[in-house]
């Protein structure tokens, strides 16, 4: 899935005056490979990053540009200023800066990705009187995540059209909560990640469902099925053709309200959403939690096989749950 052709790495340890600007690229032997390949493929993967395009005049594109000729001075122009917004503003964590040009299922990209440091432990054995040995415990402050670890901060920079995958957290800068990484370095326009719309699509759901449906824990498990079977297909689908989907030829008055809704998370109907296998994964076990704290949690498999679980809506208002044929 990811070829790279050319990387580097820069300390940026804000406990020392100076970054450390490395002036030759790294070995790619096989076990640097594996485990740089290892946070590219993650920080792609992550349905956090924000898909985000540069601004008008941005110096960071114009040099992007030309990064395979001038990566390695472009690397260290690049690491030198995040250095410089780092130590200026002391709530964004230090960690080492990942420069590399690489393919990604056959497309070229420059890769940033930070990061950031960890605590860990190691062992360490002396021998202070020549004699008797003494073992101890020494924290370590600048351990590098380990491969499969969750990416912090990163950006896939598209070399072929105007895309910017991100990956960024807001952080105090001069008194106000801000994203360095978009706003100083990269200078590109803030986007929505996919998460944030699937967050928003499960939201309009429940608006709808509040206003127009009385099965709604029924809608809440057809809905996850929709999405995961998105995420099979591996595609994107637009809003107004999830709302289809979900609702089953909705009613004018159903897509209205959930158009409204959508349209509070700044989202158009014609906007597409892509569901990743961690977010399908986060929604094959559907939970259903009652008013006196019982809580549920049934695989979506059992809930559509047709006779393993049944919603059967009293005349008071409430709702029975019927689970038949298990097990125990």
């Amino acid at each position: 899935m990811v070829s790279i052709t050319q990387a580097v790495l820069h300390i940026l340890d804000t406990n020392i005056d100076f970054p450390v600007l490395s002036d030759t690229l790294l070995t790619l032997d096989p076990e640097t490979e594996a485990f740089l390949s290892s946070h590219i493929e993650h920080l792609y993967a992550s349905d956090d990053c924000k898909l985000c395009h540069f601004i008008p005049g941005s110096k960071f594109q114009t040099a992007a540009a030309h990064c395979e000729e001038q990566f390695l001075a472009f690397s260290r122009e690049t690491a030198g200023t995040i250095f410089t917004v780092l130590k200026q503003n002391p709530d964004i964590p230090a960690g080492d800066l990942l420069f590399a040009c690489a393919e990604i299922e056959e497309e070229p990209y420059l890769v940033l990705l930070k990061l950031n440091y960890r605590d860990s432990y190691i062992h360490a054995c002396s021998c202070p009187d020549g004699n008797e040995h003494s073992n101890a415990i020494l924290r370590q402050r600048i351990t590098l995540p380990q491969p499969k670890a969750k990416p912090d901060e990163g950006a896939l920079i598209a070399l072929k059209q105007d895309e910017v995958r991100l990956l960024e957290k807001r952080y105090e800068i001069d008194g106000k909560k801000r994203c360095y990484l978009s706003e100083q370095i990269l200078e590109c326009s803030f986007g929505i990640s996919e998460k944030q719309k699937l967050d928003a699509v499960q939201k309009a759901v429940e608006t709808v469902n509040e206003k127009f449906y009385e099965n709604k824990q029924e809608i809440k498990a057809h809905v996850a099925a929709v999405l995961c079977e998105q995420a099979e297909n591996d595609d994107a689908a637009t809003l107004e053709n999830l709302c289809d989907s979900i609702y089953e030829d909705p009613p004018a008055e159903v897509k209205e309200e959930f158009s409204r809704a959508v349209a509070q998370k700044n989202l158009q109907m014609s906007d597409t959403v892509h569901v990743s296998p961690t977010a399908a994964n986060r929604m094959k076990k559907q939970s259903f939690k009652a008013e006196n704290g019982i809580e549920i949690k049934i695989p979506l498999e059992v809930y559509h096989s047709g006779d393993g679980v049944q919603f059967i809506h009293n005349p008071d208002g409430t709702v029975s749950l019927l689970i038949q044929g298990i097990r125990l």
